[in-house]
């Protein structure tokens, strides 16, 4: 097992392979701002070009290690020149599990008060978008094609005549893989 500086090298191999669309300074800038230089040093946010960041509260549930949190930086030369803006507005709180890949042109909002939290190897295609109010928990091995939407309310309240009821616009997603089909009920 690899440990130490043969790790961050390892690791590290991801700016390198990347390197035409990562965002230097951005990703500089991000990791000291919101982590204590022990962390920052590991870079363990990479940005991409052609970002909008507003990360606000960020707290890692695993090792930190460079290269985890990938916002950006996998442009889709198929479907364009790979540089629609990914943009993450976050008032709210970002829970990370382990590897977490946004492509380009992802959409993440999160309001105040409300909780995104996803586990290991979680990826987002192209633009695609995810709105949380409340909270969207995402577990492990998810990956989420092109142009999909993820979100916590319809941003409609829905009355119920007959009952003389309002119901909550909002609800918590919860999004998780089962090890077996036997687990599903």
């Amino acid at each position: 097992s690899l440990v130490g500086s043969e790790m961050c090298i390892r690791d590290s191999h991801y700016l390198f392979r990347y390197r035409k669309h990562v965002d230097f300074l951005k990703t500089i800038y991000t990791n000291f701002k919101y982590f204590p230089i022990s962390d920052a040093l590991k870079f363990p946010i990479v940005i991409g070009k052609n970002t909008d960041i507003k990360l606000g509260s960020i707290k890692f549930n695993c090792p930190i290690k460079p290269s985890l949190v990938r916002l950006g930086t996998q442009p889709i030369p198929v479907i364009e020149d790979g540089f629609s803006r990914l943009v993450v507005k976050n008032s709210g709180t970002i829970e990370i599990g382990g590897l977490f890949i946004c492509q380009t042109g992802v959409k993440i909002l999160i309001r105040e008060g409300a909780v995104f939290s996803v586990a290991d190897k979680v990826k987002f295609g192209h633009l695609s978008k995810v709105v949380c109010h409340k909270k969207i928990s995402i577990g492990n091995d998810f990956r989420m094609s092109w142009e999909c939407q993820i979100f916590d309310t319809d941003f409609h309240f829905v009355y119920n005549t007959e009952k003389n009821k309002y119901y909550p616009r909002l609800k918590p997603c919860l999004l998780y893989t089962s090890p077996s089909p036997r687990d599903c009920s």
